[in-house]
């Protein structure tokens, strides 16, 4: 049991897999103003680009995801 959780560990290592620690720096006030960030900042941006993109008169202009426009 002992050399089977060693070879998953340095297998783990060998795929350059995180090992979980325990994150020591939190903040609560970081915490909560990231949160406050997403909710009032983020998502609304997001659902206004998600109601932009779902509308009938949506135009990408040739430029659908960033993709560089190609003469063939």
């Amino acid at each position: 049991m002992i050399k089977l959780g060693r070879t998953l560990f340095d297998y783990r290592i060998k795929l350059w897999s995180k090992i979980c620690t325990a994150y020591l720096v939190y903040s609560e006030k970081e915490a909560r103003e990231f949160l406050h960030k997403m909710q009032y900042d983020k998502m609304p941006a997001l659902e206004k680009q998600r109601i932009d993109l779902l509308s009938n008169d949506f135009d990408p202009k040739n430029n659908w995801w960033g993709s560089m426009e190609t003469k063939d």
